[in-house]
């Protein structure tokens, strides 16, 4: 995954808990007569969603709340950029879309 998108192996444990994570969620786990089931929906007994699933090392664009900004920064909220590019690095369970 990483040299796919040209990242630099100091990302390593990012693609191993990405890769581990999409492979918890695809039909490659247990099976019970014909039908294939996922780790996830094994172990929860629900099907996993996926809709949300990007590719790893994507551009990507985090939100930045204006309060977040330093109470010295004199710039008036409407001024500042409302996100910031960067890579998409992976999944993280305490955050919202």
């Amino acid at each position: 995954m990483l040299k796919g998108q040209g990242l630099p192996l100091e990302f390593w444990d990012e693609a191993a808990v990405t890769g581990a994570y999409v492979r918890n969620r695809i039909m490659n786990g247990p099976r019970a007569g014909d039908k294939v089931f996922s780790p996830y929906e094994a172990f929860y007994g629900q099907a996993p969603t996926i809709d949300h699933f990007r590719r790893f090392g994507c551009q990507a664009v985090s939100y930045v709340d204006p309060k977040s900004l330093p109470v010295h920064d004199k710039r008036n909220p409407k001024q500042v950029d409302k996100g910031r590019l960067g890579v998409f690095m992976g999944y993280v369970n305490e955050t919202t879309k």
